[in-house]
């Protein structure tokens, strides 16, 4: 829930602030805006998994004979 709202109060000021600024509506900055926070952090969360995963050989376990 926290980071909901701090999505909404960095994405809401920034939309109107765009809005004001070219003829576009406001709502599609929001979301804009919004969708870009939330694909940074599964992109975020991505790499630090992939960076934390077991590498080599035995990263898939041991192999059925």
């Amino acid at each position: 829930m926290t980071l909901a709202a701090g999505i909404a109060l960095v994405s809401v000021p920034a939309g109107i602030a765009a809005s004001c600024r070219t003829n576009w509506p406001l709502g599609f900055y929001v979301g804009v805006i919004a969708a870009g926070c939330v694909l940074a952090a599964r992109g975020r969360v991505a790499v630090r998994r992939r960076a934390s995963a077991p590498r080599g050989a035995d990263a898939l376990g041991p192999v059925p004979s």
